[in-house]
């Protein structure tokens, strides 16, 4: 989530919109992705993403 469409950051942006910002927030895949992830773990994420791209 673009961070203007957190809560802590709303005021910040009021009624502004920021339309390129939430596209990309909208459209992006994030990968959980980190140093101790496990060998078990990335082949969950491996398994979800084969199972979504086979749907």
């Amino acid at each position: 989530m673009s961070a203007h469409r957190q809560p802590p950051y709303a005021h910040l942006a009021g009624s502004n919109a920021l339309p390129n910002t939430e596209h990309l927030t909208d459209n992006t895949l994030i990968l959980p992705l980190f140093h101790q992830m496990t060998d078990s773990e990335q082949s969950r994420v491996i398994d979800v993403l084969r199972t979504v791209a086979q749907a």
